[in-house]
């Protein structure tokens, strides 16, 4: 029988066949499409966001670090150090009187004046003392032994027969955190009462030899003073004469006084008004130095 005959029944699985097919195409299609919209290929920026990542059995999940906000590494800030406090000097006195300048500088009798000045703290300081000469004023040697400062505050000058009659002088103070002090000015008398009037080049005085031994213990330099040291040697009942020039006399009156006033020695103070009276002056100096 010829194939094309129509009467001859044709098999039915071919179309069943093609229209299994054209539905598997068909799922393929929509698959297809669906797996578009969530391509492992897909960017960064187009993959959606999760709370966390996916996780599948098995997987070992390790604890992320603590998240810290970054902050930059500034130097911490710290108190600057505060200047320490200015000392500053005050309360300036030269021989207890208040120091001034111009007619209100005071006119001491004496060649040793005490100067005295109280700081607000205890400091290193510096006192200068200086001397009208001329037009100018000249500096004046202070020596370190003069000066003293105690826990006070309190800065002392005891100067030793470096002053000179009718000068006048000035001085000024500053520590190492204060600006000179304003200047402390005062004058020596031209003649001081408590001491002797010498006016003439050469003065004689007659002392016994044991009083002139005990002047020529007080004198630091006795070689300077042969005519006593001769004096004090010599053997004689009576009084002995020693000659010298009037500044020599006041220096051993000063020396005297000085060492009399140090040690509270009254026998030594009776032989400085004997020796101030054959000088011919009063028959109690003090020459400066306290007396008791």
């Amino acid at each position: 029988m010829p194939p094309d005959d129509p009467a001859v029944p044709r098999p039915r699985f071919r179309s069943t066949f093609v229209l299994a097919l054209f539905l598997v195409l068909a799922v393929a299609a929509v698959m297809a499409i669906h797996l578009s919209g969530t391509d492992s290929t897909a960017l960064p920026n187009r993959l959606p966001r999760t709370e966390s990542p996916a996780t599948h059995p098995g997987d070992v999940v390790l604890p992320l670090p603590p998240v810290t906000a970054w902050r930059p590494e500034w130097p911490v800030p710290t108190e600057a150090p505060r200047p320490s406090p200015a000392v500053v000097p005050d309360s300036f006195r030269v021989d207890g009187r208040t120091c001034g300048s111009g007619e209100a500088r005071p006119v001491l009798d004496t060649m040793h004046p005490v100067l005295t000045v109280r700081l607000t703290a205890p400091a290193e300081n510096r006192l200068q003392l200086f001397k009208k000469s001329g037009d100018f004023f000249a500096y004046v040697n202070v020596n370190s032994s003069d000066l003293t400062t105690n826990d006070q505050g309190d800065v002392t000058l005891y100067p030793r027969r470096e002053l000179e009659r009718g000068e006048l002088y000035r001085w000024e103070l500053y520590t190492t955190t204060s600006d000179p002090s304003p200047w402390c000015e005062f004058r020596i008398a031209a003649l001081a009462p408590t001491s002797p009037d010498l006016q003439s080049s050469l003065r004689t005085v007659r002392l016994s030899p044991s009083k002139w031994r005990k002047i020529r213990a007080v004198l630091d330099n006795p070689s300077a003073y042969r005519p006593i040291y001769a004096a004090s040697k010599r053997v004689s009942k009576g009084d002995v004469a020693a000659k010298m020039e009037t500044q020599k006399w006041e220096t051993v009156l000063e020396l005297m006084a000085e060492r009399a006033s140090a040690t509270d020695d009254l026998k030594l103070w009776r032989l400085v008004d004997t020796l101030s009276v054959k000088l011919g002056g009063p028959p109690d100096p003090t020459m400066g130095f306290t007396r008791a």
